[in-house]
């Protein structure tokens, strides 16, 4: 195989450009240098680079694959067989270290499109959603924002905790695991389908104020809508509870502390009994009812509504023929609502009775019970109030 070397040079220029027809391959370089043998032109340099053509008008009639420079718009163009276009030489992407940031900070960036409206736009041409995978961090893995220009919701976060099996939605950017009430965790999604709110209002107040006859809790007078004062907490979540006191007949309401909807479940326990003759009493006079409501104020406690009445149960049944029916155990209302709150709006638990006239004509107290009846069965209250944010 003859192979022709040609250098460029002031003394040899006219015998470097002189070649032989027969060279299958041809070097062109400022020192001694063999064409490879991969190539049919083999330009090489150590110190200098080559120029393509230059001009501003395309050439006519192109081969596909042609290459010229534009002065026109500074590109490098090629045809690709149809078009002419440009090489893509300004990458818009810089790297440094572990790190890869676009060049221009205010560039739109499309996945799926070429018509991007927001930093990072994505269509899903042949996907429905976005797949992430992590191996790090004990594989917990999700999205988090950072809002620095203001507003009450700063920070956001959502994501996967995999060593809890768990998914959770905070109001930071750290994705970890939801603590109840811990002032950060909105939700938390565990594996077995059941979602916890956990910052949303979860309280329970029940009755155990004793009362001086020693035979049950608060003592309901006649024919009055009163407010139940309860003096003992099972859970208050949100700190949305001031208990009562019965020495100084002090209420006992729940505060929301955020707008929504609340699901509010009560029930009392009366006991029929004579105060006067310190005995139970077994046919009431007149065949009135017991019951309990919902009360709610929208103006900081200074006027309580009804908002829902519980049901009304008999104390006794005179059926006449048949005498008295003693109802002892149908003393128990209840009541269970689902009620929107805004944030501020408080409620409070009312109890009503008519049951009862004593000796002396005069109408009676009645008071709740806080054991079941003879002692049997449930906890030993019976006078409880709980409430729970739905939404």
């Amino acid at each position: 195989m003859k192979k022709t070397v040609i250098y460029f040079g002031l003394v040899i220029l006219s015998f470097m450009i002189t070649t032989s027809a027969f060279s299958q391959n041809i070097a062109i370089s400022d020192v001694a240098h063999t064409a490879d043998a991969s190539a049919v032109l083999d330009v090489y340099s150590g110190s200098l680079g080559m120029l393509v053509p230059r001009m501003a008008t395309a050439p006519s009639s192109p081969a596909t694959g042609l290459l010229y420079y534009n002065t026109a718009n500074n590109a490098f163009n090629f045809y690709d067989g149809s078009n002419w276009k440009a090489l893509d030489y300004d990458d818009p992407w810089q790297h440094s270290g572990s790190t890869t940031v676009l060049s221009n900070i205010s560039d739109f960036v499309g996945i799926g499109t070429s018509t991007p409206a927001f930093p990072l736009q994505i269509d899903a041409t042949k996907s429905t959603h976005i797949f992430m995978e992590s191996s790090k961090l004990n594989g917990n893995i999700g999205l988090s924002f950072n809002n620095t220009n203001g507003g009450s919701l700063s920070a956001f976060s959502n994501g996967v905790i995999s060593s809890l099996d768990e998914y959770v939605i905070r109001n930071t950017s750290a994705i970890a695991p939801g603590i109840q009430g811990d002032g950060n965790t909105i939700l938390t999604g565990h594996g077995s389908g059941i979602v916890d709110f956990s910052n949303q209002s979860r309280a329970r107040i029940y009755q155990s104020i004793p009362n001086n006859y020693g035979i049950g809790g608060q003592l309901i007078p006649f024919g009055v809508w009163t407010e139940i004062m309860y003096d003992q907490l099972n859970y208050d979540q949100q700190n949305e509870i001031i208990l009562g006191n019965h020495t100084s007949s002090s209420p006992s309401y729940f505060t929301a502390k955020e707008e929504g909807y609340y699901q509010v479940n009560a029930r009392i326990d009366f006991i029929l009994f004579d105060i006067e003759h310190n005995e139970s009493m077994d046919n009431p006079e007149p065949d009135g009812y017991v019951s309990i409501a919902i009360y709610v104020s929208t103006d900081g406690g200074n006027t309580y509504n009804m908002y829902a009445q519980g049901n009304k149960l008999q104390g006794a049944d005179n059926n006449v023929t048949g005498g008295w029916t003693k109802l002892f155990n149908n003393l128990a209302p209840n009541v269970s609502d689902v009620i929107h709150l805004n944030a501020g709006d408080m409620i409070k638990i009312y109890a009503w009775q008519n049951l009862g006239i004593n000796s002396q004509g005069a109408q009676t107290f009645l008071p709740l019970r806080l054991n079941e009846q003879n002692g049997q069965g449930g906890p030993s209250t019976q006078i409880y109030c709980s409430i729970h944010k739905s939404s």
